[in-house]
């Protein structure tokens, strides 16, 4: 039984460490520029349990993102543009839309994130 308490208490003591990390790699994460989070998603490695979005603008360079990289606990309702894509049509001033990967059709542009 003393071993199960020794292997207990260091299974807590990296489960600590672990949660230390993650929330050192959310904190630099936030603090990084836009373009190093586009590369960073590569760099991450996908685990099974790990939640994905999709951009549905079909022009999107990145189109699948990790939750946690834009953001996000949970899926939105309706349709989802990702910031970069959503940029591009406010930056432009215009009433431009995207087009929508799944259809194909054009859909009115609104901020979901």
């Amino acid at each position: 039984m003393e071993r199960i308490g020794e292997l207990d208490k260091k299974t807590s003591e990296k489960m600590a460490e672990v949660e230390v990390t993650k929330m050192e790699f959310i904190q630099y994460f936030k603090e990084m520029s836009e373009a190093d989070k586009k590369s960073a998603c590569d760099f991450i490695e996908d685990k099974p349990d790990e939640m994905f979005i999709f951009c549905e603008n079909a022009e999107c360079p990145i189109q699948w993102f990790h939750f946690e990289c834009v953001g996000i606990t949970e899926a939105p309702e309706g349709d989802w543009f990702c910031k970069e894509c959503l940029g591009k049509v406010e930056s432009s001033g215009s009433s431009e839309q995207l087009t929508k990967s799944s259809h194909g059709e054009k859909t009115t542009v609104k901020d979901n994130n």
